[in-house]
């Protein structure tokens, strides 16, 4: 149902090297508070304008006691893709970062650390202060995942930790929110020691808090992890507002957590802002979980302000139309290709060969939602009571988006459109007047399909 969300890879080789592994340093200079521009006077925020108009004046206004304009032109010219982040976002990172106390030459040497998203690099440090160390290299905040593969065997001898720490009592006293039960710290106690990688420690925690929120057997939260892989690296202190949400302010179960796993990656304080101001939001569970874009919205600002002014005009319907509705729909719209994954699903389902299940597919179909959008509308159809027939003759349906078609089903019947309904009902092209249904109450949304 989430499918192809952007994220980090971690299956990738054990990097222990000397780079890696380099010793942490001490924090130069205490955070800077981050000024914002709704804080600003007129005059300030004409100088805020001012700064972001380039990324290179970006750099400059942060780092103009160690570089020059030029310079950080000519910096951007040798890194070209540091143009696809955004101007605001750019100039977050490089507040982080600053306020960390890493120097303009550490960030030129480590330029990958400026791809990340503020929220990544935010998270990405907050694991490392969990494991004890308050100012890890670049390179380490870069490759956290090759880092989290070494032990605190290695990380003693590199430098990283001082000889005879012990790192198992700090992570334990950092993860007290998660109010683990005392066998499970006594187990974690007596399983690891300085030879046990510090992703198996982390995992360890993890794993058992999930089974204690949803009331599971550690056994279906490892099968679920089998499944997607590894979650975003983030405090283990976040899944307890994670949790929070997904639990109390969504009312989502284990089951649609299997469904959809990336809802483990949620932005607490976004999906909060949403719900807070548009409560109905979290009534069904169709509606959080259902796209991958509203992941991407939850995780933007000027998403989320854009889908609550769409709220509150009124137009929000369903989460597909508020996507649609939203400049999101601009940034992140895409059209995937249809699979033979799809094919042979479809082919089986309908009852049809290959070769035709293909040719209606790619007469009438783009993947705007992704195949298991795709799927839990054919069984929505199937349990309305559509023939394979009528929906071979409306399968442009299938490619709205899920909450569309159920909303759309639950006022079908009394439509006047559709009446006298049982004849409807009868009537082989019947999903093609469902679809004109759909198109005329919600106008702004686009059809799937081209003709």
């Amino acid at each position: 149902m989430l499918n192809i969300l952007a994220r980090q890879t971690w299956r990738q080789p054990v990097l222990c090297s000397s780079k890696v592994l380099m010793a942490t340093r001490t924090l130069a200079g205490e955070q800077q508070a981050r000024v914002r521009p709704s804080n600003l006077g007129p005059q300030e925020k004409t100088k805020t304008s001012h700064y972001l108009r380039s990324w290179y004046s970006i750099i400059y206004h942060h780092y103009n006691d160690t570089t020059s304009q030029p310079e950080a032109k000519l910096f951007i010219s040798y890194f070209p893709k540091i143009k696809t982040v955004l101007k605001p976002i750019f100039d977050e990172v490089l507040t982080i970062l600053q306020c960390q106390g890493y120097s303009w030459e550490e960030v030129k040497e480590y330029r990958g650390v400026l791809l990340l998203s503020p929220s990544q690099l935010r998270r990405r440090l907050q694991i490392f202060h969990d494991f004890s160390i308050d100012r890890p290299t670049l390179h380490q905040v870069f490759y956290v995942s090759e880092f989290l593969d070494c032990n605190t065997s290695v990380l003693r001898v590199n430098g990283v930790y001082s000889q005879g720490y012990d790192i198992l009592p700090h992570l334990l006293d950092s993860v007290k929110d998660l109010s683990l039960p005392q066998h499970i710290l006594d187990q974690f106690d007596s399983q690891f020691d300085d030879t046990v990688p510090l992703k198996d420690i982390y995992l360890y925690l993890l794993k058992h808090y999930l089974a204690q929120r949803f009331s599971r057997d550690i056994d279906d939260i490892e099968m679920l992890f089998d499944k997607v892989g590894l979650p975003t690296w983030k405090s283990l202190a976040a899944y307890v507002h994670i949790c929070d949400i997904i639990i109390n302010s969504l009312g989502l179960d284990f089951e649609t957590i299997q469904a959809n796993p990336l809802l483990l990656n949620l932005e607490p304080e976004e999906v909060k802002k949403v719900l807070e101001r548009y409560p109905n939001i979290g009534k069904s569970s169709t509606v959080i979980c259902m796209s991958e874009k509203l992941l991407r919205i939850l995780r933007d600002s000027k998403s989320v302000k854009e889908l609550l002014n769409a709220a509150e005009a009124g137009s929000l319907v369903t989460i597909a139309s508020a996507i649609q509705e939203t400049g999101v729909k601009t940034k992140f719209h895409r059209i995937q290709r249809v699979s033979s994954e799809l094919i042979l699903y479809v082919a089986q389902e309908l009852d049809v060969e290959k070769h035709e299940a293909r040719e209606l597919l790619q007469e009438d179909f783009q993947l705007q939602y992704g195949i298991a959008n795709v799927k839990m509308v054919l069984q929505l159809l199937f349990d309305f009571g559509f023939t394979r027939e009528q929906i071979i003759n409306g399968i442009l349906v299938l490619n709205f988006e899920y909450g569309v078609v159920e909303q759309g089903l639950r006022e079908f019947p009394s439509r006047t459109e559709a009446q006298p309904f049982h004849e409807w009902m009868e009537n082989p092209f019947v999903l093609q007047l469902l679809a004109y249904c759909i198109k005329k109450d919600v106008p702004h949304l686009e059809f799937p399909f081209r003709r």
